[in-house]
């Protein structure tokens, strides 16, 4: 009832972890799926996506319109090592891949190609990046 309404979904990787909040993602998603409403995925996190496994997290998210994964994540799901050819291979799972460098900037998979977008320079020095993904996302899904 509470998506109804929604125009985007996002969910954490960090929602599938657990067996508690894995079960309301998993009806998250399946509502978002049977009223056609699009949602995006960041995996959040290395090690707990590697105890969850990769292959059992992309079925859960199949149908993502997005993904966010950082470099550690995106090798994990895929298994492969150069950044470009990480963000092709989850572009062919994903319609759209904003592949996270944290001070290289992002790369972005989509239709077929795969773009480099630097990073902007901060007005001054990081102190600490937790939470930039999901500032990243955030910034990349408002339209």
């Amino acid at each position: 009832e509470a998506l109804v309404s929604r125009e985007w979904v996002h969910l954490t990787g960090y929602s599938f972890f657990e067996p508690g909040p894995r079960e309301v993602a998993l009806r998250a998603l399946e509502v978002c799926r049977e009223l056609g409403l699009p949602f995006s995925v960041d995996p959040s996190s290395v090690r707990p996506l590697r105890d969850y496994g990769a292959e059992c997290f992309l079925e859960d998210v199949a149908g993502t319109e997005v993904v966010f994964p950082n470099l550690d994540e995106a090798r994990e799901l895929t298994g492969l090592d150069d950044p470009e050819e990480v963000a092709r291979a989850l572009a062919r799972r994903f319609p759209v891949v904003a592949l996270t460098l944290g001070a290289q900037g992002c790369l972005v998979a989509a239709a077929g190609r795969v773009g480099a977008v630097p990073a902007a320079s901060p007005p001054g020095p990081a102190v600490d990046p937790t939470g930039a993904g999901d500032a990243f996302a955030a910034g990349f899904l408002t339209r």
